[in-house]
């Protein structure tokens, strides 16, 4: 096994106090007024950047940049100062490597989006807690282009509203993203994306959309690079005083702009004891058998079912329980369902995923290539 390439993991730690980078360079494309900047650990499944100038550009970076940050058509880093005071310590020595990116919003369309126009790979270090690193004679590049076109036909997600949480469920957004994976999708893990364009804004509405190129530039093998989609729908809870928040999400390789399509449908036809879950059932006993219907689309390599308390103010999370994806029929544990006259709700949600056997290894999770998530239309009391 290696390391490097098989195993992505969350560097931990937290760098104390003093602990910072400061870094030096050239080559930059000239700054343009909402470019922001990121460091990119994949080996460790780290990214931290600046704010820029607009917050709402870079919400997906972490605000560690303090001084002397590059401004307006500058194209050299000079004493640029990255506090890294609580964050987890590069260290070379485990593989960490280490590439600066230059990142800038565009627009084609409707679709806004932001990428990278240039980008630098750090020499091999490790950081001393409590003392400044510096890293200087950077040279900035623009990384390879890699084709990406969106092809987005979001009817076909929206069809899929119902099976989420009923005939009140409403399609609330769209997002996506593109991200490598250290190795590639076959060796990643759920969480340690780093992402190398960041979809900002898409058309408002369900109608179907393609763009043309989009201009990706990956400073990573391209068989790193995988799309990320996700819709988002709000369902009503089952006592009328919150809403359930649910997704459907997509994870692929980089393709050549096929279509963006579903390829797991959310479980269906949720039952207690045999009883259709709509509306209250009462007197089900602390150990009740939870059944339902597999995806019309897909082949899940598990579910989770996520169990929740309803109370005065909304739902709380009592258990998640991880289940084979040949299985669609449960029997609660009895110390699950344990708080006398409150009552109970479900979602279970189908997920696909890589390098996943719940039998064999239940505590080893892939990288999703898709989930679906199916809301309880009722309550339930033990």
């Amino acid at each position: 096994m290696d390391l490097g390439r098989d195993v992505n993991y969350h560097r931990m730690g937290a760098a104390p106090e003093g602990t910072r980078l400061i870094l030096g360079g050239s080559g930059l494309d000239p700054v343009q007024e909402h470019d922001v900047f990121g460091i990119l650990v994949p080996t460790a499944g780290l990214v931290y950047g600046d704010q820029g100038y607009d917050p709402d550009v870079a919400d997906f970076l972490s605000p560690l940049w303090t001084l002397n940050r590059p401004q307006a058509m500058a194209t050299t880093l000079s004493g640029t100062l990255v506090d890294w005071t609580a964050e987890p310590p590069i260290n070379g020595d485990q593989g960490d490597r280490v590439t600066l990116a230059q990142y800038r919003r565009t627009q084609q369309g409707d679709v806004a989006y932001d990428f990278i126009v240039a980008s630098a790979d750090l020499p091999t270090f490790s950081m001393t807690p409590g003392i400044d690193t510096q890293v200087t004679g950077l040279t900035f590049t623009p990384p390879p282009a890699q084709p990406y076109v969106m092809d987005w036909p979001r009817s076909q997600w929206d069809a899929l509203r119902e099976e989420v949480g009923g005939p009140d469920t409403q399609t609330v957004g769209f997002d996506g993203w593109i991200s490598v994976q250290n190795g590639g999708l076959a060796h990643g893990l759920i969480d340690n994306d780093l992402p190398i364009m960041n979809l900002r804004g898409l058309p408002e509405g369900l109608t179907d959309f393609r763009t043309t190129d989009l201009g990706l530039r990956n400073p990573y093998p391209a068989a790193w690079a995988f799309e990320h989609y996700e819709a988002w729908f709000l369902s009503p809870s089952p006592d009328g005083m919150s809403y359930f928040q649910s997704l459907l999400t997509l994870n692929r390789p980089l393709g050549p702009g096929t279509p963006i399509q579903p390829v797991l449908s959310p479980p269906r036809d949720l039952r207690i004891n045999g009883l259709a879950l709509t509306g209250t059932l009462t007197d089900v006993g602390t150990s009740p058998v939870l059944s339902w219907t597999a995806p019309r689309i897909g082949q899940p390599t598990s579910y989770v079912v996520r169990v929740l308390m309803m109370g005065g103010f909304g739902a709380s999370d009592v258990a998640a329980l991880w289940v084979p994806g040949d299985v669609t029929s449960i029997t609660f544990p009895p110390d699950v369902l344990r708080k006398e006259g409150r009552s109970y709700t479900v979602q279970v949600i189908a997920n696909d995923m890589t390098r996943q056997d719940i039998r064999k290894a239940p505590r080893r999770i892939g990288l999703g290539r898709a989930s679906a998530t199916c809301c309880g239309l009722g309550t339930f009391l033990p």
